[in-house]
């Protein structure tokens, strides 16, 4: 568990972050990038590597990847503001519409764009 923000920098190594309570922040090549459970927010910028985050609840998840897949899990009763483009690959999402939350709410916004890469967006 890291209990502040996380820098990383990366050609070709893995990053995994079990759980974070900061921001995560970072570049990698061909890398994969894993997050258990995110924190304050994420901003990575990947070439070929994928990005799943398995639980976000809060703050801006921003994303781009050249090849890559992203994965995210948005916490139940988190809502999700969406931001999504990708040029050739597939968005897919089970997350149910519903009207804007009230204040208060957790609410997490997700800004993820992919060259090629699949997104996968889903609930925790």
């Amino acid at each position: 568990m890291i209990g502040g923000d996380f820098d990383f920098l990366t050609g070709s190594g893995d990053i995994e972050v079990r759980e974070i309570h900061g921001l995560v922040r970072g570049k990698a090549g061909s890398g994969d990038v894993e997050i258990g459970r995110a924190g304050d927010g994420i901003d990575v910028l990947l070439g070929s590597g994928d990005l799943d985050v398995r639980r976000v609840e809060r703050g801006l998840l921003k994303a781009k990847t050249g090849s890559g897949d992203v994965t995210v899990a948005v916490a139940d009763g988190t809502a999700a503001y969406l931001d999504i483009m990708t040029g050739s690959g597939e968005t897919r999402s089970s997350l149910d519409g519903a009207e804007a939350p009230v204040d208060g709410e957790p609410t997490v916004e997700l800004s993820i764009r992919t060259g090629s890469g699949d997104v996968v967006l889903e609930r925790a």
